[in-house]
């Protein structure tokens, strides 16, 4: 995939990670991030823009979006907490980014596993 990417921080402290996605792809199944990459939203001083921090959300279940991002499948083998409570935590994050499609994958995936 082409294109530009842009930096999301997950996490806080020794727990934290970065994630670069292509934004086209990420702003076109996340209304979150099409809202949070409009310019006057991200830009600094530099006219660089300035990373996407989400510290309140848990790396290995950012992971489960990224990895769903980009190859349209629930990646269970990610779910670190247990199937389960990952994919319940998943559905949470689909929430919070509003990502329809990704929490309908979300629930396909829990469907399956019942």
């Amino acid at each position: 995939i082409a294109g530009e990417t842009i930096e999301i921080k997950i996490g806080k402290g020794d727990a934290s990670e970065t994630f670069h996605v292509h934004k086209t792809l990420v702003c076109t199944a996340s209304k979150f991030f099409a809202n949070a990459t409009k310019p006057g939203w991200q830009n600094n001083e530099t006219g660089k823009p300035k990373p996407i921090d989400l510290s309140d959300e848990e790396p290995a279940i950012f992971k489960v979006f990224v990895q769903w991002l980009y190859g349209r499948t629930i990646a269970i083998s990610l779910l670190q907490l247990g199937v389960s409570i990952g994919l319940a935590r998943a559905y949470v994050l689909g929430e919070m980014l509003i990502a329809e499609a990704f929490q309908d994958d979300v629930l396909k995936a829990m469907i399956a596993r019942t």
